[in-house]
């Protein structure tokens, strides 16, 4: 696909410092802005209902002190400290703590080039920062070594999407898609994609795709929002039922919040998109999909913002 040949060892560069972080109070006030000054006013509809933010969980804070330790021992071979490495770099990245997580992915590709997963988490820090040649090259080198990375196949078509490459990207986002009809998460990405080729036929496709999957799973209701079926506050009421899913509370709302800012923006509606973004990211649930995007759609949205101000 054109999308550049397979990394070598130690090719990828460190470029990667994000320091955002969102003040809950701030955001209850709606101040929060990290490079635009415009304040976001309240979205349409009803009122909001806010997630309490995540907190570090001490099971990974333990474990990342665990592997230090072990890292510090010198009687490992390569590839032990190169799984070691991986996995801090997992916990490192529940943690939110994501410029540890990617010296440590690539310390682990570092010592074991052939490791597909740590490419795919390095490839989606490269999405966040708009490396994306950087991305695809990621990505090609994961799917290189494992053909069958579901998650390679997603995570490339949404750093094609961002790249605006979007015929390559519903290629991969369907492929995504096939492995597992039943997953409503997989119909969504495919139509976010399809739908700036064409909304009617991006809504005609998810509607079928709609009838595959489970009424009582969770990230149903996500598809029954975009199609429509459902509107913005029975989304967020169904996001505080329980569900079978253990998902938590906080968890539902990071998606919901990210997918109605990407329903806001794709209305032109910049300011309302903006509320749920930043309500996203203070779930603080880091490693959801929708958390590490909702970053990267902040800083386009102010990008945009500071463009049009300069103009």
């Amino acid at each position: 696909m054109g999308c550049g040949q397979g990394l070598k060892q130690g090719q990828i560069l460190m470029n990667y410092s994000r320091k955002l972080r969102v003040g809950w109070c701030l955001l209850m006030a709606l101040g929060l802005s990290a490079c635009a000054s415009t304040q976001a006013p309240e979205p349409e509809g009803p009122a909001l209902v806010l997630a309490e933010p995540e907190q570090p969980k001490a099971r990974d804070q333990f474990t990342v002190a665990k592997i230090s330790q072990l890292l510090a021992m010198p009687d490992h071979e390569d590839d032990q400290r190169a799984y070691l490495f991986y996995q801090r770099g997992v916990h490192y990245d529940r943690l939110g703590m994501r410029w540890l997580a990617q010296l440590d992915f690539q310390r682990a590709l570092d010592l074991r080039p052939d490791m597909a997963e740590a490419y795919n988490r390095l490839g989606i820090y490269f999405i966040q920062t708009q490396q994306y040649e950087d991305a695809f090259q990621a990505f090609d080198s994961a799917l290189e070594l494992d053909p069958e990375h579901d998650y390679a196949f997603l995570n490339r078509g949404i750093a094609l999407y961002y790249a605006g490459r979007d015929d390559l990207a519903v290629e991969d986002l369907e492929s995504f898609l096939q492995r597992d009809t039943s997953d409503p998460y997989r119909a969504i990405w495919l139509y976010l994609a399809e739908s700036r080729l064409s909304q009617p036929e991006a809504l005609a496709r998810l509607q079928f795709n709609r009838a595959k999957l489970d009424d009582n799973q969770w990230s149903t209701q996500l598809t029954n929002y975009l199609l429509g079926t459902i509107d913005e506050a029975e989304l967020l009421q169904l996001a505080q039922q329980d569900w079978d899913d253990n998902s938590s509370m906080s968890e539902r709302l990071c998606e919901a919040y990210f997918y109605l800012a990407k329903s806001y923006l794709a209305q032109g509606k910049d300011t309302q998109a903006l509320t749920f973004l930043k309500l996203t990211i203070a779930t603080n649930i880091y490693e959801y999909v929708e958390h590490r995007f909702a970053l990267l759609e902040l800083d386009l949205l102010q990008q945009r913002w500071s463009e049009q101000q300069g103009s």
